[in-house]
């Protein structure tokens, strides 16, 4: 009852308190246009990193969109990495001139906010331009342009995240809160513990261990962001915010913390013990929204593979299935390794989604060979995009599914479609989505690699499976063989930029207690430098709380935490309770018998609402991409048909909702054949 309430509160637009409490400042004198335009002219005022940027992710060693590396020519189709070093180039301009008003002006954060809103970007700067024809565009981009088709660079590649609370930078536009910024003096992964140690309720026994790649399938995207880093000859992947002593440079970045933000670990950690005593941290690159500036700088979206399927319908891939006649090679080790692995380094990250991706590749050849049958006379490569694009839809209507299944969300009509709903994803619920890191389950048991089929390339990389015992019946060792199942999370054991095994030490803990909190650490970190707001600010945000934070008790919290929690969070505070930030104070939210916290439920809610009446899942509305009679078939597809398709043996089992544990409410049957499930869809129909 209590998300629902929070849900209505939303969209009645009860947004923000107006507090009276600090006093209006004063009218501000800030550049004018003209000045603006000529700093944009200067070519002397630019940023000595711009052609050092890279595509990289915390703790991951970035990669340069360079001629050698094989995702340059995936993203060189549209010019991003031009578009995104110009891109720098005014952000960074941007954010030297209000550093140019603050120290010469004195001017305080609200007035340097008022400055940025009176910014219009020079026409002159390069954009991305596209012309998306309402029922012409049957096939929409790889990177998720022109799926909104009034607004088609809505949450697309690059676009930065909406903002929906006022951010908590101290100046406005960068500075990390200075108090809030003092959590990083404690241990992160000891707080994670304790919240864990306050509220044990992790993923529900219901839930397969499927169940834990729901939230990465749809979110995952957003953990991979821009990071602007320097990358001299000694560190070749960026360099180190723990041990900056041999270069001058970098411990003056460390000290101004303008770049650096490492993690320290106290010796009494039970995981490092004692040998570690930093994780690297560098912040990541942020932008302004070139078409609106009205708020400060946010994190760029690097990607939407896991709307759009992306990670298996990429350039080389295409060129992959025009050789083999409109079929993945499922046997080649080796070109399987190139599609699935080897053009995105973000599936070596993310080895679960990796492996349910896989699924798709047999639906594909399924679908594919089906068309060549009954439509012999259509072109290859109109079969092959007309596959691509049932292929997605019925990706995008499982994921939809899976959601539903597992978190039992509120999700929209069928008939909310709105092109003028900003799908954009909000900075929020990227930070509302990492508090979903807590949903592995605290006790896997390892299958013998041995007893399953899996392409030597792809095993080379992932060496360990992880059971999946609640999903599929145990198998005799012949039909493991036999079937050739692929399936399950996997065991990451390959170095994380250097944080492998520690990583895996709290991630993968026996003690539920310890799961996950080296992620939270960094989690929280992530929150900081993105200049999250406060979490007095996301109570106000959504309509529970209605004082100014000078006025705010402990007691004015007690709907938000239990009696212990507020009473540990009120220490650590030292009665400042007002500088804890929307990630904490979110993973400290007394959950009550639910599967989320209140406040992430509430985010993620509205994300989902936004996303898909925003047309990102595009499949489900009257655009005109599918008749009536097709999107009726794409919807009698399910999870566990997918899952039969990979599977050879007819006499494979799984339960009707594949994520959620077998049960007198969600029998196991024997999988149909093949062409029964492909009949399903009826592709006389397209």
């Amino acid at each position: 009852m209590r998300k629902k309430s929070l849900f209505i509160l939303f969209f009645l637009n009860i947004y923000q308190i107006n507090c009276s409490c600090p006093p209006p400042d004063p009218e501000v004198s800030c550049f004018s246009q003209q000045d603006f335009d000529e700093l944009f002219s200067n070519e002397t005022v630019s940023n000595d990193l711009t052609e050092q940027i890279l595509l990289n992710s915390v703790g991951i060693n970035g990669f340069l969109l360079t001629e050698d590396n094989p995702v340059y020519h995936h993203f060189k189709t549209n010019d991003i990495d031009e578009f995104v070093i110009q891109q720098n180039r005014y952000t960074t301009i941007i954010i030297n001139t209000l550093q140019l008003l603050k120290s010469s002006r004195n001017y305080t954060k609200n007035q340097l906010r008022k400055c940025l809103k009176n910014i219009v970007l020079p026409s002159n700067l390069p954009s991305l331009t596209l012309n998306c024809v309402p029922g012409k565009n049957n096939y929409y981009r790889l990177d998720g342009q022109c799926n909104n088709l009034k607004n088609p660079l809505r949450g697309s590649l690059f676009t930065p995240f909406l903002r929906l609370m006022e951010d908590g930078y101290d100046d406005g536009y960068e500075t990390v809160s200075k108090l809030r910024n003092v959590e990083t003096s404690r241990s992160d992964s000891n707080v994670a513990n304790t919240a864990r140690g306050l509220n044990e309720n992790l993923s529900p026994e219901t839930s397969s261990d499927m169940s834990t790649m729901a939230f990465q399938i749809l979110t995952h995207e957003l953990m991979m962001t821009l990071k602007v880093q320097l990358q001299p000859e000694h560190h070749k992947g960026g360099f180190d915010c723990c041990n900056s002593a041999d270069n001058p440079l970098l411990a003056n970045l460390v000290k101004i913390n303008k770049y650096c933000m490492p993690i320290y670990i106290p010796n009494n950690d039970p995981c490092y013990a004692g040998k570690t005593k930093c994780l690297n941290y560098v912040r990541s690159f942020r932008a302004f929204d070139q078409w609106n500036i009205q708020s400060a700088p946010s994190q760029v979206n690097f990607h939407t593979p896991y709307i759009d399927l992306e990670l298996i319908y990429h350039n080389k891939s295409f060129e992959h299935l025009e050789e083999n006649s409109g079929l993945f090679d499922i046997a080649n080790d080796t070109k399987m390794n190139q599609i699935l692995v080897g053009y995105d380094p973000r599936s070596m990250q993310l080895p679960g989604l990796f492996l349910y991706l896989s699924y798709f590749l047999r639906l594909h050849n399924e679908i594919f060979k089906e068309f060549r049958r009954i439509r012999p006379t259509v072109p290859a490569s109109t079969v092959l995009f007309e596959t691509r694009k049932i292929v997605t839809a019925v990706f995008q209507k499982i994921s939809i599914d899976l959601i539903i299944s597992v978190m039992d969300f509120d999700i929209p009509s069928q008939k909310c479609y709105d092109p003028s709903i900003d799908p954009q994803v909000s900075l929020e619920f990227s930070i509302a989505f990492r508090a979903l890191h807590y949903f592995i389950r605290d006790k896997m048991g390892v299958y013998d690699k041995k007893h399953f089929n899996i392409p030597s390339g792809i095993r080379g990389k992932f060496p360990t499976l992880i059971d999946q015992s609640q999903l599929i019946e145990n198998f005799t060792e012949y039909e493991i063989n036999k079937c050739g199942l692929m399936h399950g999370l996997v065991d990451t054991s390959w170095n994380l930029g250097g944080m492998g095994d520690t990583t895996r030490c709290k991630f993968f803990s026996t003690d539920s207690k310890k799961l996950g909190t080296d992620l939270r650490s960094m989690d929280f970190q992530f929150g900081r430098e993105m200049g999250e707001p406060s979490y007095l600010t996301f109570l106000r945000f959504s309509g529970q709380l209605k004082k100014c934070d000078a006025e705010v008790k402990a007691s004015d919290l007690s709907n938000s935490f239990d009696s212990g929690t507020l009473n540990f969070l009120t220490k650590r505070y030292q009665n400042k309770i007002h500088e804890m930030g929307l990630s904490i104070g979110l993973d400290f939210e007394a959950r009550n018998g639910a599967i989320l916290e209140p406040g992430v439920q509430f985010i993620i809610t509205d994300q989902l609402k936004r996303t898909i009446c925003g047309d990102r899942f595009w499949f489900n509305h009257d655009n005109g991409i599918f008749t009536r009679t097709q999107r009726d078939r794409i919807n009698a597809m399910d999870m566990n048909q997918i899952l039969c398709i990979n599977h050879d043996c007819n006499s494979t089992r799984i339960q009707f909702f594949p994520f959620l544990s077998a049960g007198n409410s969600n029998r196991k049957a024997v999988c149909p054949a093949t062409s029964d499930i492909i009949g399903l869809l009826d592709l006389k129909t397209w």
